[in-house]
């Protein structure tokens, strides 16, 4: 997935998550096998697991769930409206 829709300064952590740090041989392949800083949807099982590789900033992998994903897309938008309505004030 294209990251440029995402929302840069909305927090992977702050949507549930996990943070993976590269600090195993294997979570570094992990790491170097996946396009930096894009989402990378995968199918595990019945389960969709979202994969956010950040090699330069934290040297780690963030791993999320779909519920994740929704509640990072949620905080996007909620974001974009205040930022809107801080634009234009007329609208309030």
């Amino acid at each position: 997935m294209d990251t440029s829709r995402f929302a840069p300064w909305i927090n992977w952590r702050k949507a549930g998550f996990i943070v993976k740090p590269a600090n195993t041989p294997e979570r570094r392949e992990m790491l170097r096998s996946l396009p930096p800083h894009t989402l990378v949807k995968q199918q595990r099982g019945s389960d969709l697991v979202f994969l956010f590789a950040d090699p330069k900033v934290c040297d780690c992998l963030y791993v999320g769930t779909e519920a994740d994903f929704f509640r990072y897309k949620q905080e996007a938008v909620q974001r974009q409206i205040a930022y809107q309505d801080m634009l234009d004030p007329q609208l309030q």
